[in-house]
C-alpha cells in the first residue's frame, strides 16, 4: 500500500492541507520534503521523520495509523549472537551489566547492523515501521516513540 492511499482513507482533503503547510514540511537536514515522492512511497519505505511530519500536519492519530499500517509488515527474524566463549573474564563480567543492543534489535525486528548505523548516524533515519516496532517491543505508545525521536527537531525547524 502506498502512503497516499492510507491518507486518502483517513482524510479526503489531505493534499490541500499538505500544500498549505508545505513550508512546515522539512526533512532532518532542513530541506523541504518532497511530499509527492513521499506520498508515492510504499508504507515500508517511509522514514520515521517523514511519517511524523505528515501525520502532525494532518493532525492524524499516530497510534491508530501506526497499528493499521505497520502491524501487518512481517517481522524479520534476527539472530542476535550471544556467544560469550571468546570473551575474557573481565569482558564477561562487564557484559552482564550492559544492555544488549543486539537483543534490543532482535526484539524490534531490526537488523542489528542497521540499528548500529542509525545510532551512529551513518543512516538517515529509522523507517516509520521500525519506530512502531520499537514502541511495541518496549511497550510504549507509538505516539510517544515518535514524539521522543522527532518532536524537538520538528518544533525547532517549524518554530
Amino acid at each position: 500500500m502506498r502512503f497516499k492511499e492510507h491518507l486518502d482513507n483517513e482524510k479526503n482533503d489531505f493534499n490541500e492541507i499538505l500544500k498549505k503547510n508545505q513550508k512546515k514540511l522539512v526533512d532532518l537536514d532542513y530541506k523541504p520534503l518532497n511530499v509527492k515522492y513521499i506520498l508515492d512511497k510504499e508504507i515500508e519505505d517511509i522514514y520515521g521523520f517523514e511519517f511524523y511530519q505528515i501525520m502532525r500536519v494532518l493532525k492524524l492519530n499516530i497510534d491508530q495509523s501506526s497499528e493499521l499500517l505497520f502491524a501487518s509488515i512481517p517481522l524479520k527474524k534476527v539472530n542476535a549472537l550471544t556467544k560469550t566463549d571468546d570473551l575474557n573474564t573481565f569482558e564477561k563480567f562487564v557484559n552482564q551489566f550492559l544492555i544488549d543492543q543486539k537483543k534490543f534489535a532482535q526484539n524490534a525486528g531490526i537488523d542489528p547492523t542497521r540499528l548500529n548505523k542509525i545510532l551512529k548516524r551513518e543512516r538517515k533515519d529509522f523507517y516509520a515501521y521500525e519506530v512502531y516496532r520499537i514502541s511495541a517491543s518496549e511497550k510504549i505508545k507509538a505516539t510517544s516513540a515518535f514524539n521522543q525521536l522527532y518532536k524537538a527537531v520538528s518544533e525547532a525547524k517549524n518554530g
